[in-house]
């Protein structure tokens, strides 16, 4: 089923949305500002490559309220690789286009950056297991030959 705000009940037209606010927990986050001086901050936890759940915050106008929730909506349960294709149009389309498309590119911009700091983390951490698994039969083969 396609992801759309009229399945929503009431998007925090008097309240704020229920993913607003930081993530406990989270493994991947950014924070960007738009080019009107609107900013968007997204946490992501992310277990087994899908994105489990997402929260956001933004200092901006309603439009960004709107992207910001559609976009940590939208971006539950799919993979990194589907997450990575999410574009601004989709958005667009699940606020039925009454939405701002600076705000829509804003939330777009900001959950790839929360999803490439997550990959960008787990390269690391995967470079530094490399090394551990690299240096430990190194040190393991040349502790023996120590003459003491």
């Amino acid at each position: 089923m396609e992801k759309h705000i009229s399945n929503l009940h009431k998007l925090g037209l008097r309240s704020l949305p229920t993913n607003f606010g930081p993530l406990r927990n989270a493994n991947a986050n950014a924070r960007i500002k738009g080019q009107l001086g609107n900013t968007i901050e997204l946490w992501l936890r992310i277990e087994d490559e899908k994105i489990q759940q997402a929260t956001f915050v933004t200092d901006g106008c309603h439009s960004s309220l709107v992207c910001g929730t559609l976009t940590a909506w939208i971006a539950e349960g799919k993979t990194i690789t589907e997450a990575l294709q999410l574009t601004p149009t989709d958005v667009f389309r699940a606020a039925g286009e009454q939405v701002e498309a600076h705000c829509a590119i804003l939330a777009i911009k900001t959950l790839r950056a929360s999803l490439t700091s997550y990959l960008q983390q787990q390269n690391s951490i995967g470079q530094q297991l490399q090394k551990k698994e690299i240096v430990k039969p190194f040190l393991l083969n040349n502790l023996f030959k120590l003459k003491i």
